[in-house]
């Protein structure tokens, strides 16, 4: 009796890209970080008005201590209800006052965040989102190329 081995095919077990679906998302990182970083550019707050900001802040809190220093010394107190009259008045005349200034400050800042520009910032942040689409959309693409490599 003659016995015959069958002889077998062993299937090659596929191969894991893992090296270029790394190099892959990295690339596509690299690019959507690279474009936060230019949006970030477009919309980017002038240090001048950071500057000013806080100069009418510290100087309204400035303000704000003097009148609580001015109405907590002895000769305030003694003066009674007319004393407490004065300071609130000063005090209605100190949030008026910060009031206002604050309106302009935003009024300024305003103004000057929306002065016609040579370039449109919102055509720029459409050309990053298109980028940013057109990366993800590629390096979806090229790894499902690599995953379809895993089988042939």
């Amino acid at each position: 009796m003659k016995t015959t081995t069958k002889k077998t095919t062993t299937m090659k077990a596929p191969i894991f890209p893992f090296e270029i679906l790394v190099e892959n998302q990295t690339k596509l990182v690299d690019t959507i970080t690279n474009n936060t970083q230019k949006a970030m550019e477009i919309f980017k707050v002038e240090d001048n008005w950071t500057k000013k900001g806080k100069e009418l802040f510290d100087a309204f809190m400035k303000e704000q201590k003097q009148l609580m220093e001015a109405a907590t010394k002895p000769e305030m107190m003694e003066k009674g209800i007319e004393g407490v009259t004065e300071q609130w008045t000063k005090a209605m005349e100190v949030q008026m006052n910060y009031a206002n200034k604050t309106l302009e400050f935003y009024r300024e800042a305003i103004t000057a965040a929306n002065e016609p520009k040579a370039d449109n910032p919102f055509a720029r942040m459409f050309d990053i989102y298109s980028e940013n689409l057109n990366a993800m959309v590629d390096t979806t693409k090229k790894n499902m190329d690599a995953f379809r490599s895993m089988w042939n």
